[in-house]
């Protein structure tokens, strides 16, 4: 089996790809699965994204974050499955995610441990424009299966998909 993660931080950066799923990269592999693997940045970019403040920096990042994810859509027909952490992108609606699930009509895993359709703080319209917030529900709507890092997470997916898994 073939199956494609896309994730929004550098392999072994972030906790939660740790705690999700790439603790079980190695047993997947093992079981003779193929995995591959695509982070939105770069370990370099991912740095420099948290560490600057210059708003043209962050741009080029995300640009090239953007491109990257053009790029893997190549690869996407020759996957059996297509496991997403969060979001494909962290800015504007879920495009990628419908191609993928629409267009290629590609089984998605996705997977999220936050309540990330919630803000804690009030917005701009161009800040909820950027985020889609709204995006989360759509996501679990074109997914073959839904995990979760918790039952309220998983409440909140039930709304979109029945095949709902808390992990």
């Amino acid at each position: 089996m073939k199956v494609l993660f896309l994730m929004p931080y550098p392999g072994g950066q972030a906790p939660s790809q740790r705690f999700r799923f790439e603790q079980y990269t190695e047993l997947l592999s093992r079981q003779g699965h193929m995995l591959k693997f695509q982070s939105f940045t770069s370990q370099a970019d991912w740095l420099s994204l948290y560490s600057t403040s210059n708003p043209f920096t962050r741009f080029l990042i995300i640009i090239k974050g953007v491109i990257k994810r053009f790029i893997v859509l190549f690869s996407v027909p020759f996957q059996d499955f297509i496991f997403i952490h969060r979001e494909v992108t962290p800015l504007g609606p879920p495009v990628f995610e419908w191609i993928i699930a629409r267009v290629f009509r590609k089984k998605i895993i996705y997977d999220f441990d936050d309540a990330i359709w919630l803000t804690d703080k009030e917005e701009s319209r161009l800040e909820q424009w950027l985020r889609w917030r709204s995006k989360v529900g759509a996501i679990c709507r074109w997914s073959y299966r839904v995990s979760c890092g918790n039952e309220y997470l998983a409440t909140y997916a039930r709304k979109f998909n029945a095949s709902v898994v808390v992990n």
